[in-house]
């Protein structure tokens, strides 16, 4: 940890003139802006249907005949390692849709109703049909394996991303590790919510570098296209990102000469464009299922990960530090990121009384006549529930500190 810095406010705002200047809206930009494209969004489609990714090409397709599409290099790198996840889970399906037990057993009891008859002759016809589908599914699966960068979705992108989409800007490595430290420290976007990540939050930097190259070299506004909802992207509120982080938005403004920064999901995206409503809602549909699903992993790969972490020979060799204090730092390290994440979590739901909550002057205490009070320690492991119990435990001490042990639902009152 270096000096605390007592300027960062200055260094991160150099500029308070332009504070308090008013920014274009998603609508006022669409037809003239950049559109980025972020990983999430380029694997929406491995799980959307033919039509829908007829309309997300004929949308891309329309934004590179203006030269408005871009994908950043590190985006193009973080799909091709992605990419075969999503294939494996399919595979995976599929597989596992085959092993359903179709077998009744013996029941000679039941010979006498008829009503068993009637189910038996219909359990055959099942079973038949099941058979049909396995040998169906089974060449499905063939065809999966075969796939060598050649899946549909694969398809379209090699049709559509030709070189000139791709903006790759050189970087110098250490200046942008110092710059990630910087910004871990300070807690600036982004990056510094990814620590747990095995680039440690490289990635996001690097994409945000892209955006920044693309408004000082184009001077326009951009779309960056994002299923991304961390704190170092967005202002959250009841666990919904409101908007875009101000510091990203600044500074974006500042190096594009005035230009404004947004953020949009793929769905919205298509909205903009006026893509069929039906197609707009499976779209955002798949969102929200990848969403849980990365909320889920954030908290999961913390310790689950440490024993693939310290399994790498070069982790191991490179370490000049005793074994077991190596594990303790790589623990902390990421004990302290999802302690972070349950305690903003919590201030982002709960209030404490004083904030709303009637109180009785007579008898010296809160009327909690909406719901409450609640106690962060039982609201955290509810929340999640397949968290380890001293990671809840740390983050209601913060909170308890804080507040104390009463607090009440933001929507309560």
């Amino acid at each position: 940890m270096s000096e605390n810095d007592i300027f960062i406010a200055k260094r991160t705002f150099p500029d308070a003139k332009r504070m308090f200047i008013k920014y274009k809206t998603v609508d006022e930009i669409k037809n003239d802006c950049c559109v980025v494209l972020d990983t999430n969004v380029l694997l929406v489609p491995y799980t959307v249907g033919k039509n829908s990714l007829a309309e997300i090409r004929k949308t891309y397709s329309k934004l590179i005949e203006q030269n408005r599409l871009i994908i950043p290099g590190q985006v193009a790198r973080e799909f091709a390692n992605n990419r075969p996840k999503k294939l494996q889970e399919l595979y995976q399906k599929l597989a596992r849709s085959m092993d359903n037990n179709m077998e009744l057993g013996n029941y000679p009891l039941l010979d006498s109703i008829s009503e068993f008859d009637e189910a038996l002759r219909i359990h055959k016809q099942i079973k038949e049909f099941h058979e049909e589908y396995r040998k169906n599914i089974k060449k499905v699966l063939e065809i999966v394996k075969g796939w060598r960068c050649d899946d549909p979705v694969s398809l379209m992108y090699a049709d559509l991303f030709k070189p000139e989409v791709i903006n790759d800007p050189t970087v110098v490595e250490e200046d942008i590790k110092k710059e990630l430290a910087h910004k871990k420290e300070y807690k600036l976007p982004p990056g510094y919510k990814d620590g747990s990540k095995a680039d440690e939050g490289i990635g996001d930097l690097l994409i945000w570098k892209t955006i920044m190259e693309v408004g000082a070299g184009q001077n326009k506004s951009v779309i960056f296209v994002s299923g991304e909802e961390k704190a170092d992207w967005w202002h959250k509120s009841e666990k919904q990102p409101l908007y875009p982080r101000y510091e990203l938005v600044n500074e974006f403004e500042r190096v594009s000469n005035g230009q404004s920064f947004h953020i949009v999901t793929l769905s919205t995206l298509l909205e903009l464009y006026d893509v069929p409503s039906v197609v707009v809602n499976e779209v955002r549909l798949e969102e929200q299922v990848l969403n849980r699903v990365v909320r889920e992993e954030l908290i999961k790969s913390t310790l689950m990960g440490i024993n693939e972490k310290l399994k790498i020979d070069s982790f191991k060799k490179r370490s000049k530090i005793p074994r077991k204090r190596t594990i303790e730092n790589y623990l902390f390290r990421h004990r302290e990121l999802v302690v972070e994440e349950m305690v903003e979590w919590f201030y982002d739901n709960y209030k404490q009384p004083a904030d709303g909550v009637p109180h009785d002057s007579q008898e010296g205490g809160y009327m909690y006549c909406n719901g409450g009070p609640y106690d962060p320690i039982e609201e955290l492991s509810e929340m999640y529930p397949n968290a380890n119990e001293e990671d809840i435990a740390l983050a209601a001490d913060q909170i308890y500190s804080f507040g104390g042990t009463e607090w009440v639902k933001n929507h309560e009152y």
